[in-house]
């Protein structure tokens, strides 16, 4: 009889601590605490930068800039090679004076070609740098507004190139092309 009574208060005990869990989870997952499933993306970023219009509208600006500068640069070297040129065969008509001052002459010109060269690369250095920064804030604020509007959870960066740390995924929940799409309709 004991041992009867023993098993009917353990059983009743059973019930009401799963009476008490039912009513925790319930309430758990009113509050959205409860949700067992999470929304997970990945995004190629390297993908989306390939495959951005913006981008290539902007490097082909950037290449006629180049290209520009090359031209300049190139007219810099002419001229100066002209001189140098007219420099060596005028140079045994000259008095040693004349040809000392015609030699700084085109040490000057050989520093200012120099000089051009080194500041056309560190501009278009941070021309670089500042394209690569604002394409990268689209593509970061793309996917966080896909993210957003979409209910994700969390989103992964994955570069087959590079140590990303996501080493395997299924194409179900890579949303690469999506981001590329929202992109280009801009």
């Amino acid at each position: 009889m004991k041992y009867r009574l023993f098993t009917l208060g353990l059983v009743g005990m059973f019930a009401l601590g799963l009476m008490v869990s039912n009513v925790c989870l319930t309430y758990a997952q009113s509050q959205g605490a409860g949700s067992s499933t999470y929304k997970i993306g990945i995004v190629d970023v390297q993908k989306v930068m390939d495959n951005y219009n913006k981008r290539t509208v902007e490097v082909q600006k950037l290449e006629a800039e180049v290209n520009k500068k090359k031209a300049e640069i190139e007219k810099l070297r002419e001229t100066f090679q002209n001189e140098l040129k007219q420099f060596q065969e005028d140079r045994a008509n000259m008095t040693e004076e004349e040809r000392a001052d015609r030699e700084a002459e085109l040490d000057n010109h050989a520093l200012t070609v120099e000089s051009a060269v080194r500041q056309a690369e560190a501009s278009l250095d941070r021309q670089q740098r500042r394209l690569k920064a604002a394409l990268v804030k689209d593509i970061v604020d793309a996917v966080n507004a896909v993210g957003t509007e979409e209910n994700y959870h969390l989103i992964l960066e994955s570069d087959p190139e590079k140590r990303t740390g996501v080493l395997f995924y299924t194409t179900t929940i890579d949303m690469t092309s999506k981001i590329i799409e929202r992109l280009n309709k801009k």
